[in-house]
């Protein structure tokens, strides 16, 4: 998961190895994405989700990493299965599912919802 704005790079917020089971989080040690969405809604313009590779090994059910986000095709991510999701800061969804063992790329800008201004 990467927070967004309309300049700069993402920013990594968590990292989950579902093989693995480990977690990479700067913000907390929970394994729901939903949590971190909340907190750092009014940061971020957007949230970009990337599953890659291997991002399930086996059968893993990823429903509760993705519980109340507004996503709904997380479901359909296999090995080695490329999987790419927006969540805009106006709470628009946009998913995308590539093709086993092929590159994805999207260009997600006018997605992004600017930062609101701080009065400065």
């Amino acid at each position: 998961m990467y927070g967004v704005l309309e300049r700069g790079p993402a920013t990594p917020i968590q990292h989950l190895d579902t093989c693995g089971f480990a977690l990479e989080s700067r913000t907390s040690h929970s394994c729901n994405f939903q949590n971190d969405i909340s907190r750092l809604r009014g940061v971020f313009g957007a949230f970009i989700f990337v599953a890659h590779d291997s991002a399930v090994c086996g059968r893993r059910d990823l429903t509760l990493l993705f519980l109340n986000t507004g996503l709904t095709q997380f479901n359909k991510i296999g090995f080695r299965t490329p999987y790419i999701s927006v969540l805009s800061g106006a709470n628009q969804v946009r998913e995308y599912i590539g093709d086993t063992e092929q590159a994805l790329f999207i260009e997600a800008s006018k997605f992004i919802q600017k930062k609101p201004d701080s009065g400065h």
